[in-house]
């Protein structure tokens, strides 16, 4: 082993001389080449025997000086002066303003309004005469066969809508309903003032004229001369054998 790393120490040193003596030749060259192309080139001129003469002095040509010339002052010429016509004013003349007859405007006829012709054909309308007035008697007729149209269709409607519950129990009674009935048939403010102790028959009683009606009934007659007209009239519930 020893001898290994002592043969190889060797050949790096010879290596390592070879390569500085290589460098060394190496920059000894580039600087033979260097000191060679830097040697100045030498030019051949002819000799004349002029070169040897002794220089002729150049010949000085005189200065010619400038000669001045007398300056001549400007004659200033007098200044004549020019008669200035003055100048007349142009007085405008103004026109007088003719004054034109203002046209005379015809009347115009005004359009006859809608107004006007309503109260022409309002004049022009036919006035009916008053119908005779109706007697007392002819009112209470009208007045009874209201009354009793009312109270039938009323029966009817009662013996159609009895409960099936207080027929098969064998309830009867008589209800007293109060309400107010306009002119044109419409009914308002029912209300029950007599009852039975059967709710059964009171609701149906009720129901007549709320279901049954509608709350309307058909208008008055001409000859009653009413608005609203007050009414109590009993619905009554009987069995009959």
């Amino acid at each position: 082993m020893k001898k290994q790393s002592s043969t190889l120490q060797a050949f790096f040193i010879t290596v390592f001389l070879y390569v500085i003596v290589i460098t060394i030749i190496f920059w000894q060259f580039n600087s033979i080449t260097i000191y060679a192309e830097k040697k100045p080139v030498i030019k051949k001129i002819p000799i004349n025997i002029s070169m040897f003469q002794a220089p002729v002095p150049p010949v000085e040509k005189p200065i010619k000086k400038p000669i001045k010339k007398p300056i001549k002052k400007p004659v200033k010429k007098p200044v004549k002066k020019s008669k200035m016509k003055p100048i007349k004013k142009q007085v405008v003349k103004k026109k007088k303003k003719i004054k034109k007859p203002k046209p005379k405007l015809k009347p115009v006829k005004k359009p006859v309004t809608e107004e006007i012709v309503k109260e022409e054909v309002v004049e022009e309308e036919v006035v009916e005469p008053t119908p005779p007035p109706i007697s007392a008697a002819t009112v209470a007729d009208a007045e009874n066969r209201y009354l009793s149209e009312l109270n039938s269709i009323i029966a009817r409607l009662a013996k159609n809508s009895y409960p099936r519950r207080a027929k098969r129990r064998h309830w009867e009674g008589e209800i007293t309903l109060r309400f107010i009935i306009n002119k044109d048939g419409s009914i308002t403010n029912l209300q029950i003032i007599e009852k039975t102790s059967r709710d059964v028959l009171n609701k149906a009683a009720l129901s007549i004229i709320e279901e049954k009606m509608a709350m309307k009934f058909k208008p008055f007659y001409k000859e009653i001369n009413r608005n609203t007209w007050q009414l109590t009239l009993p619905i009554s519930f009987t069995i009959k054998n």
